[in-house]
């Protein structure tokens, strides 16, 4: 069972409706888009691990309050859980988010947003490898669909891309940050009830800023990329926070606790649309021919997929 909301919903019942839930799933969608485009539009200015680095630290910092006074009640659960508290803030974080930024060195914020309509497939081959859930020949069908989406995006709707291996890293990497939402959404549902979502949002950010420490050093020895105190860094790290974390996580979270993993996934075909806009208008990218047979092809699949999963 997924963690509550600390009793809220006796004072407001509407919280607790699937309603309230769809509403939070699209707000922290349109978060989601919105921090695509951001994180391109930076991506020469700011190294991809570094800006992470600092938005989990101050995340947790931030954060520190809503922990404090709940940490007598909350303790018990997060030490028995520690473990899978960690890992789902290892793939939400580093898989999920850290690796979408590194994508976005070298692939743009449309191609990121259409290859993000894949996390449903994802998901529903991630909990049959996990034995959660089992795959029929529809869904098998559906998951196909969706590569064959995918591979029309990443080459561009051209196989002489794939012989010259002209395709581009981001995209394939984008589709490695989506498996690890897809098994942080999975894993997911074994957390047990009681932790709070800001309690849980602080534990996973710890984690994720320890499992980011020897990366972020190697990011700048290596590679001699250093985030640099100034405003404009500071605006992008106040943006993330606020609509990355506390918005996107936090929001999908109470979503997932109220309506499902298997409902809430499907809402991430929101963002190819969000972010295919916000691209063209904010970005001025392009939408080509391309893109659209390949998100065609992958909102069938993910139709395919969840519809036999809800039967």
């Amino acid at each position: 069972m997924a963690p509550n909301e600390g009793g809220f919903e006796k004072f407001a019942p509407w919280l607790s409706t699937a309603v309230f839930a769809y509403a939070l799933l699209v707000i922290a969608n349109l978060a989601w888009s919105g921090n695509i485009v951001l994180v391109r539009a930076i991506h020469e200015d700011i190294p991809p691990i570094g800006l992470m680095f600092w938005r989990c630290l101050f995340t947790v910092l931030i954060l520190i309050p809503a922990f404090v006074p709940r940490w007598r009640a909350q303790l018990p659960l997060l030490m028995a859980h520690w473990r899978l508290i960690a890992g789902l803030g290892v793939l939400q974080f580093v898989g999920g988010q850290a690796l979408l930024y590194i994508a976005l060195q070298t692939t743009t914020a449309v191609n990121a947003g259409l290859l993000n309509a894949t996390e449903p497939a994802l998901t529903a081959l991630v909990a049959w490898v996990l034995l959660v859930e089992r795959i029929n020949r529809w869904q098998s069908l559906g998951i196909g669909l969706t590569l064959i989406g995918v591979a029309v995006i990443v080459l561009k709707g051209d196989l002489g891309t794939l012989v010259g291996l002209e395709f581009v890293a981001g995209d394939l990497i984008v589709q490695v940050a989506m498996l690890c939402w897809a098994t942080y959404t999975v894993l997911f549902r074994r957390l047990p009830a009681g932790i709070n979502p800001f309690v849980l949002l602080f534990a996973m950010s710890i984690a994720a800023w320890l499992f980011l420490v020897p990366f972020y050093v190697v990011e700048m020895v290596w590679f001699d990329r250093y985030v640099a105190a100034n405003l404009e860094t500071g605006v992008v790290i106040v943006y993330l926070i606020f609509f990355g974390t506390l918005i996107g996580v936090g929001f999908s979270n109470m979503a997932i606790a109220r309506i499902g993993p298997s409902r809430a996934s499907s809402f991430t075909n929101l963002i190819p649309v969000f972010t295919a806009v916000l691209g063209v208008v904010i970005l001025d990218e392009q939408f080509l021919g391309h893109h659209l047979a390949g998100t065609i092809a992958v909102f069938a699949g993910v139709a395919i997929v969840n519809r036999m999963r809800h039967r």
